[in-house]
């Protein structure tokens, strides 16, 4: 992992359009003054992967757009993501993110849905220029996407659901709609070949995938200090996600998690029942073999492309989303 890790740091290092877009962050978000600034100040110095920037950016590369707006379209897809964590720690109601305070946690839920808002906006006003409407739209349909995930899951939570169909269906609106727009970034911009841009959205929508499976593993198998984030939220929350799926599928441990799973709710016994039912019956691993599966896929997409740094940097990224795990 670390070995892998340092790969993708050096690939990025090789990018410095990253700069720049931390740049145009630093400086659009100190525009306002008073609160909005300090909590934006505050987000900024959290840190993050950056990985749809960095996606966007080699897109751009890929396709041979125009620098300025490669930076200001990986800055508003930064600042979409920033402010969807917020809303999800709202929702969440975690306190945690990154190894810091959540800024709902610093500053409360009424300020936290406002700057979410801001931060929104502000992404919307970066891509309202007529050479970006196509990134725009593209944008827009992913927060859509994002907001019918978040209310389906809202809606189903302490409800028992075995179809890993309806599950994929959700993360995909949840996670994979908005990679698949960084990666998209070149190509709308160039109006680039109708089969390569393709080949990228359904490389981002998998790669979308294998990440959101890989953290809802992370949820039972990682560490909430090296993570910066809670543990066994999705369980507490009653949030049904793949390793809960295929335990409720496994013909050994379906009826007990059942009957667990009926009483959210869970009480501390009943979350370490299922903890221990998720290790032994081997759910964990089935959900990271199906996250390997996505991985594979979208570096298959990648073949139309040819041989070259992008691709190699793209097949990195690739990797380290499952490596995480370690």
């Amino acid at each position: 992992m670390k070995m892998l890790t340092s790969q993708v740091l050096e690939a990025s290092r090789g990018y410095p359009e990253l700069l720049l877009v931390e740049t145009k962050l630093e400086a659009e978000l100190n525009k306002n003054r008073g609160p909005v600034q300090e909590i934006s100040r505050y987000l900024l110095s959290a840190g993050g992967k950056r990985i749809r920037p960095l996606l966007a950016c080699i897109s751009g590369r890929l396709f041979k757009a125009k620098l300025d707006e490669i930076i200001t379209c990986a800055a508003a897809i930064e600042l979409i993501h920033m402010a969807s964590l917020i809303h999800d720690d709202i929702v969440d109601n975690s306190d945690m993110r990154r190894g810091l305070p959540s800024v709902n946690a610093c500053w409360g839920n009424h300020a936290a849905v406002l700057v979410g808002d801001f931060l929104f906006a502000k992404a919307f006003q970066l891509l309202s220029f007529s050479r970006l409407l196509p990134v725009l739209e593209k944008v827009v349909e992913a927060i859509s996407a994002m907001c019918d995930g978040e209310i389906e899951q809202s809606l189903q939570r302490g409800k028992i659901s075995r179809s890993e169909q309806d599950y994929l269906e959700r993360i995909n609106k949840k996670t994979g709609k908005l990679i698949a727009a960084s990666w998209s970034v070149g190509a709308l911009l160039e109006r680039g070949d109708p089969v390569k841009r393709l080949s990228l959205e359904n490389y981002g929508q998998c790669l979308g995938y294998a990440f959101q499976i890989v953290d809802d593993v992370l949820d039972f198998r990682g560490d909430s200090q090296a993570m910066g984030k809670p543990v066994w939220l999705d369980l507490s929350q009653g949030n049904i996600t793949l390793p809960i799926i295929k335990l409720l599928n496994h013909p050994k441990y379906s009826a007990r998690v059942e009957e667990v799973l009926a009483e959210w709710p869970l009480t501390p016994a009943g979350t370490q029942e299922i903890i221990q039912a998720l290790n032994e019956s081997g759910a964990l691993d089935a959900s990271l073999e199906q996250a390997r599966s996505f991985i594979d896929r979208a570096k298959e997409q990648l073949t139309v492309f040819g041989s070259s740094a992008p691709v190699t940097e793209l097949s990195l990224i690739a990797d380290y989303v499952l490596a995480r795990i370690n």
